[in-house]
């Protein structure tokens, strides 16, 4: 999927959902904003799953990339858990306050992208394995950049930066159950 770049934002009213073996490619000049209206997070993969009180069996979504583009929401400060991010209307996956949460995937892969004014966490990941996480810009953001959580093997991050109110990368493989949704060890 290409996003081209163009002179207003493309605006979302609530989550897209990304299935297995998908690119995004947000050309430069490309922004996805998320309605000032809409509580819930901008982004998720289709196999998600709630792994807070066991580990997930599901299967897992495979090879997700993300590359390039403004990803923005129009908080203007932290919002705090349930009234941003959230993964639906009836919060059904209690630990999620994020803009993108991207979890239970195989090879998973975000480049070159830039947050702005997230109210919770950029970046939600957990139970994944072989992801990379490089050149990633935070502008005006209110939480944790990237927020790892558990049951994760094999993550490369490099070069994230810019403004958040909390970590730029968060490790947290046992976490609040307010803020993670899978609970596990880290190789």
């Amino acid at each position: 999927v290409v996003i081209p770049s163009k002179g207003t934002p493309y605006m979302l009213s609530g989550p897209v959902l990304v299935p297995s073996n998908r690119r995004i490619i947000a050309e430069n000049g490309a922004t996805v904003r998320l309605s000032g209206d809409c509580n819930l997070l901008m982004l998720r993969n289709t196999s998600t799953a709630d792994g807070t009180h066991m580990p997930i069996t599901a299967p897992r979504n495979e090879n997700i990339s993300i590359e390039g583009g403004v990803w923005e929401e129009m908080c203007p400060y932290r919002l705090g858990y349930g009234n941003s991010g959230m993964y639906d209307s009836e919060r059904s996956f209690f630990g999620v306050s994020t803009c993108m949460l991207l979890e239970n995937i195989n090879h998973l892969t975000l480049r070159n992208m830039t947050f702005r004014h997230c109210g919770g966490f950029g970046v939600q990941i957990g139970e994944c394995n072989d992801v990379i996480i490089e050149n990633i810009f935070f502008d005006n953001c209110f939480a944790d950049g990237v927020h790892v959580n558990g049951n994760v093997e094999n993550i490369h991050i490099k070069n994230v930066y810019g403004e958040v109110g909390d970590d730029l990368v968060a490790f947290n493989m046992f976490d609040w159950q307010n803020s993670s949704v899978n609970f596990g060890p880290a190789k």
